[in-house]
């Protein structure tokens, strides 16, 4: 217990170890190239872990402690890590810290321990399937799911801020991507590639979509943009041939393209693709010199007011919205106006929910807090975001005493409680009653010294 230092780079056939609770940092290089090392725990006061501390190391499970402040760049780089839990208070994930792990499945950032994550985070992680990202991360920087060629879907946070250049460039196998109200833009290259995406709606917030941002997404058959004012870069859409409707909900008409002129949409059948927009826009979107090259320009069916509000579910319970069970994680809930809009909250035994309403630059508002309920999110600002927090039910333990009254306790059902009872000398305790039953025999008793 007296070593703080560890340092283990190149033992190619070292397979266990153990670290004492001494240890508080793993130094840079400190297990890499152990090839064999398949089994480390990462106890609780570990804070620190330095640059390639893990590289091209054997561990399958990498579960980081509550304790962690800092970790290097390249730390778990191409490592036979399996899985991988982040907790913490970790300011930032740095470049290439899981790059080229190939054998890497699932990863999860709990909530509220990374402020960021940087390049290159996870890319060519081509086994990566499962992806959830806690809140509290408000920005992932470039290619950082680059190549990885099996995830299908990802959870990104409400407080997600910044999407920066190619996060998920070639991303074969992406089906379906919620981007959380509060992006303000996607950057260049953010989903080229990305062979099987078929729908994507951006919400009002996003007011750029970077050079090359959907080059190539070939199966890509519906877009829906809002928002009052939208950028839409050269060559943003560029090789998606299978783009049948595009729904323009923005407030304003744009000539799509940057400075070099070239068309956004190059590469789309304008025979094909349908344009939608509203009504009042029309003849204007008609005479645009971008806009007009499509052969079908109608009006949005009935002209509805299509609302788009981020849902953010912690665990503990479910939520569901038309007809649509959400579990734990983000989602986009996209209806119209004066539809149904009834979210009904479901919390688990022993829980309760709490459904909360964030308007940008505004302070939180509780819309409902109790049991089983239904919440309307109808007349909700555009701005708004529903955040939806299941915490242990609260409840009264009532004890009463024969001769000397009651005593209430407050206790969260979910967890278990020692009660300690002090007779007097030559008492002993005769039974034990709850709601009128007696449970003395289904009590367990601990006795300590002659109490």
């Amino acid at each position: 217990q007296s070593v703080t230092t560890v340092y283990f780079n190149g033992c190619t056939s070292l397979k266990e170890i153990t670290l004492p609770l001494s240890v508080r940092e793993i130094e840079d290089n400190a297990f890499f190239d152990c090839t064999s090392l398949t089994q480390l725990t990462f106890h609780e006061g570990i804070e620190k872990i330095g640059d390639d501390a893990f590289r091209n190391c054997g561990l399958h499970e990498v579960k980081l402690p509550k304790s962690l402040r800092s970790i290097g760049k390249r730390a778990f780089m191409e490592s036979k890590v399996e899985e991988v839990t982040i907790d913490g208070k970790i300011d930032c994930i740095p470049d290439e810290v899981f790059s080229g792990c190939d054998l890497l499945r699932k990863v999860t950032i709990m909530d509220g321990s990374v402020n960021s994550l940087q390049e290159c985070v996870f890319a060519g992680c081509t086994a990566l399937r499962s992806v959830y990202i806690g809140e509290g991360v408000s920005a992932i920087g470039g290619f950082c799911f680059s190549d990885c060629t099996e995830l299908t879907f990802v959870t990104l946070p409400a407080s997600l801020r910044r999407m920066d250049m190619g996060i998920f460039n070639h991303c074969v196998s992406l089906q379906r991507i919620d981007i959380p109200y509060e992006v303000s833009s996607l950057g260049d290259l953010t989903f080229r590639g990305c062979s099987k995406l078929k729908n994507i709606t951006l919400p009002a917030s996003v007011n750029t979509i970077g050079m090359n941002a959907f080059q190539d997404c070939v199966s890509l058959e519906n877009v829906v943009l809002n928002g009052e004012y939208l950028n839409i870069k050269d060559n943003a859409f560029l090789g998606c041939k299978a783009l049948k409707k595009l729904e323009c909900l923005m407030d304003s008409v744009k000539t799509p393209g940057g400075p070099y002129e070239y068309i956004c949409f190059e590469d789309i059948v304008f025979s094909q693709a349908k344009l939608l927009v509203r009504e009042r826009l029309l003849e204007q979107y008609k005479a645009d010199k971008g806009w007009g090259k499509f052969k079908s320009i109608g009006v949005l069916r009935d002209n509805p007011v299509m609302r788009t509000i981020p849902l953010n579910i912690q665990e503990g319970g479910s939520v569901w919205f038309q007809g649509k069970e959400y579990s734990s994680g983000t989602a986009m809930l996209h209806f119209n106006k004066g539809e149904n809009t009834l979210l009904r909250i479901i919390p688990e035994k022993y829980q309760q929910g709490i459904v909360i309403q964030r308007i940008k630059d505004r302070a939180d508002k509780l819309l409902y807090m109790g049991l089983e309920a239904e919440v309307d999110i109808n007349d909700l600002p555009m701005l708004s975001t529903i955040i939806i927090n299941f915490r242990p039910e609260e409840g009264i333990i009532t004890i009463k005493q024969v001769e000397e009254g009651c005593i209430h306790l407050k206790a969260e059902l979910i967890h278990d409680y020692l009660l300690g009872v002090k007779t007097a000398d030559g008492w002993r305790v005769h039974s034990v009653s709850m709601d009128g039953d007696d449970v003395t025999d289904r009590l367990t008793t601990f006795f300590r010294g002659t109490g």
